[in-house]
């Protein structure tokens, strides 16, 4: 063999080896790309499952002493508190309508309040002896109750209304006692 004809087919050679070489290339590469793409959706979806809470933009109300925040219900609103020893005694407002206070109950959060939140480093001790809580945050278990009684005379009527002020009492404090309850169950620590 003459030299240019090896030359040539060294070549030859070379450009076939670099053909092969970056077709594997781009097999490889598209492979990858193709696994990513795949991964990713599934790891969007593991994601969007996980017990994670998304960013909360609803408004929260906080028991600083106790580091625990809550997310306000749409149903209630001007919630105060009074803290006694392991308890916390909720007072709050119906929200949309026009409804006030109609005695001083910070003489007395705790015979006016529509609920209350336990609080102890011991789990709360039900019937039978079983322990009962609502939720355990940190080193705390925390208990809800709902205290409304028949009519606490809480509420007075700031608009023309055709109920007797007894029912129209009793309506309103149920449903800021239902608002707390709701409260209650999205209580978190703050971080």
């Amino acid at each position: 063999m003459d030299e240019t004809t090896t030359f040539q087919a060294k070549r030859t050679s070379k450009r076939g080896i670099i053909l092969i070489i970056s077709i594997v290339a781009t097999l490889i590469l598209g492979s990858i790309f193709v696994f990513l793409i795949i991964n990713k959706d599934e790891n969007n979806d593991l994601n969007n499952n996980d017990a994670v809470e998304p960013a909360d933009t609803s408004e929260h109300f906080i028991v600083s002493e106790w580091n625990v925040k809550f997310k306000v219900p749409a149903t209630i609103t001007d919630i105060r508190y009074e803290i006694a020893d392991d308890r916390v005694y909720f007072v709050a407002r119906p929200k949309g309508v026009n409804v006030e206070y109609a005695i001083n109950f910070e003489s007395d959060f705790a015979r006016y309040s529509s609920a209350v939140l336990l609080r102890s480093k011991e789990e709360f001790i039900g019937v039978g002896g079983k322990p009962v809580y609502d939720k355990k945050i940190g080193d705390y278990y925390f208990r809800f109750l709902r205290l409304v009684n028949d009519n606490t005379g809480l509420f007075q009527e700031t608009m023309n209304d055709d109920s007797e002020n007894g029912e129209f009492n009793r309506e309103y404090e149920v449903i800021v006692a239902n608002g707390i309850i709701e409260m209650f169950n999205s209580i978190s620590a703050i971080k």
